[in-house]
């Protein structure tokens, strides 16, 4: 088979075709960048890295939890935000009250963690329902065809689709403990803003639908850690389908990224309608083996993932290629799998482990 370029080897992958070799594309982003003795782009990096590059997040929304990139609002709603040192300050103006959200950022983490989500109590999501229901929202096609026309040949520019109310609570609005007693002191309320909140996302998904993109990816970061099985089924299972019709409509793949502990989530995942799981982590992090998810999920499903980003960053290269070796091995024969970390490569994983998976990929494949 003559050699495949890297945009070539992830369609052919992602579509369940036939592949060159296996595709390597670890998780890259700021944070592994961010160690090199240079900061580069991402596309420079894959060059040197030699791996088959998906970049992540490129804008392709208005978001109201990212708010950075062409947020309109309507009937009073404005947007502000300000970095003061270390911190950036995201505010939320309405007729009906103020909200805000609190980060703080470090040389590692540029984009900074929440210290202070935008949800505090009940009355303030009544503010950010507002917030959804004035929002406009806005397609950014153009520039997500720009980037992935920078990228060309060396992968893929993947645009990033809204994650599922409850996971927009857990992950960025709300916080898991008040989330948690959110759901149980004020369920009417709870359920009223995720019905918002799921029909929003579905409008932003039927923008991503008419992107020149074969798939989508949703930023779930399910886990065990934070929700239940009861609640995943209860509050995730039947949003997620919804959106993978949309997606799928327009023959796009729509694959959910799962970092998490997903053991107890399987039967769900099985039956589930998304095309496939990115980031399937195994331990200590996660806690599921690629090959084993492949056998509890099927053969049909897309995975994206096998290698513990935690692993790679402490192992030796001796360790490394043991590791690699093990689940190449295990994987065979590759249909409908694409090698990668399960989650973001960390910031100081040594650059010789990096080679050394591409090395074997190359030897084994």
């Amino acid at each position: 088979m003559n050699q495949m370029t890297s945009r070539e080897r992830l369609l052919a992958a992602i579509n369940g075709n036939e592949v060159d070799r296996l595709p390597w594309s670890p998780l890259v982003d700021y944070y592994f960048i961010s160690s090199l003795d240079k900061e580069k782009d991402i596309i420079e990096v894959s060059k040197d890295f030699e791996f088959d590059l998906m970049e992540r997040h490129v804008p392709t929304f208005s978001d109201p939890i990212g708010a950075s990139i062409g947020l309109e609002f309507k009937n009073g709603v404005e947007f502000k935000t300000e970095r003061k040192g270390n911190k950036i300050i995201n505010k939320y103006i309405t007729p009906v009250g103020e909200i805000t959200e609190l980060k703080e950022t470090t040389e590692v983490l540029k984009y900074g963690f929440t210290k202070e989500h935008y949800v505090k109590n009940i009355e303030d999501l009544k503010i950010y329902t507002y917030v959804l229901e004035n929002l406009e929202l806005k397609s950014l096609e153009k520039s997500f065809i720009k980037r992935d026309e920078a990228i060309g040949d060396n992968g893929l520019a993947v645009p990033s689709g809204p994650l599922t109310p409850l996971q927009q609570m857990l992950q960025f609005l709300v916080g898991i403990e008040k989330t948690i007693y959110m759901i149980m002191d004020n369920p009417d309320e709870v359920k009223a803003f995720m019905e918002l909140s799921h029909e929003i996302n579905k409008e932003c998904y039927k923008i991503l639908s008419k992107y020149p993109s074969e798939l989508i990816i949703a930023y779930e970061d399910t886990s065990t850690t934070v929700l239940s099985p009861n609640m995943y089924k209860e509050y995730c299972q039947s949003y997620i389908d919804d959106y993978a019709e949309i997606v799928q409509s327009n023959n796009q793949k729509y694959i959910t990224h799962m970092c998490g502990k997903l053991n107890a989530l399987k039967e769900y995942l099985a039956e589930g309608k998304m095309n496939g799981i990115d980031s399937i982590c195994p331990p200590q992090t996660g806690d599921i083996w690629i090959d084993d998810a492949r056998k509890a999920l099927g053969e049909d499903k897309l995975l994206i993932g096998g290698i513990e980003p935690a692993a790679l960053e402490r192992m030796s290269t001796s360790e490394t290629e043991k590791y690699v070796i093990d689940v190449i091995e295990k994987m065979k024969p590759w249909k409908n799998f694409i090698l990668s970390t399960g989650d973001a490569t960390p910031h100081g994983t040594p650059p010789e482990n990096l080679m050394k998976v591409i090395e074997l990929v190359k030897k084994l494949t």
